[in-house]
């Protein structure tokens, strides 16, 4: 058993691309504490120490212990749609209040989109954030909606060009700024990118690897990937009506 758990542990570290002293300290638990259950396969681990480290790895005690997924299927959810939470929107910092924080603080504010999720994810992992901005309008244009699916969920790396969802944060949490950008991997750092034609929007943000989940820009701002896109909606438009000679009435 232990040996399954250390591989589904090494999943999710893999899928967050963060350190397992990263995820144990998270856990509450001591730095050493995944890299112990590595290193001694023949120790059982407590339900205790499992249901922490679900806590640091984004994911449940049943899929950590047993491979059992008890959440609830992807399904439509808040009035039969996906959820939308928030925005995108390149250059602009937003005061966070600390003690507010999480999605519910939003959702009375957008609609939700009337779309039924995707059936590869959990529903809780699924969110849409509105495109503010032409930071990337070659691929999405102000008001599309971004499909998002949380990083814990994926139980998987980040892909060579992907669109990310990357929150950038600054003053110990208190202002952050939410984009999309194309994901790069590079040997000792990785690139996130724009995609616009507009000129304001062309250069990459570079982030050393550091220590994983933790990285730093050449601004001294912490940078997380919070989530991939996995597709985009976009309303459709109504052709204006009109007049017989061809004018717009």
């Amino acid at each position: 058993m232990t040996d399954d758990l250390f591989a589904r542990i090494q999943a999710r570290l893999d899928a967050l691309k963060i350190s397992a002293r990263k995820a144990s300290i998270d856990s509450g638990l001591g730095p050493d504490a995944i890299r112990d259950i590595g290193r001694k396969p023949n120790n059982s681990v407590t339900l205790s120490t499992i249901e922490k480290l679900a806590i640091g790895l984004r994911t449940t005690p049943e899929w950590l212990a047993f491979d059992i997924d008890n959440r609830p299927p992807a399904e439509p959810a808040y009035d039969g749609g996906l959820r939308v939470e928030g925005e995108v929107r390149a250059g602009t910092w937003l005061e966070v209040d600390l003690e507010t924080q999480g999605r519910e603080r939003n959702l009375d504010l957008y609609p939700s989109v009337p779309v039924n999720l995707d059936t590869r994810w959990p529903a809780d992992s699924q969110f849409g954030l509105i495109v503010r901005g032409p930071s990337i309008n070659r691929h999405a244009v102000d008001g599309d909606v971004l499909a998002c699916v949380d990083c814990w969920a994926l139980n998987r790396p980040i892909t060579e060009g992907e669109l990310v969802i990357v929150e950038r944060i600054k003053d110990s949490g208190h202002y952050l700024e939410r984009t999309a950008k194309f994901y790069e991997d590079c040997k000792d750092h990785y690139k996130l990118w724009p995609d616009s034609t507009d000129p304001r929007y062309q250069e990459a943000i570079v982030v050393p690897k550091g220590e994983p989940g933790e990285e730093v820009d050449e601004t001294g701002t912490t940078i997380r990937i919070r989530a991939i896109v996995a597709w985009i909606h976009r309303k459709a438009v109504k052709r204006p009506n009109r007049s017989a000679n061809g004018h717009q009435s």
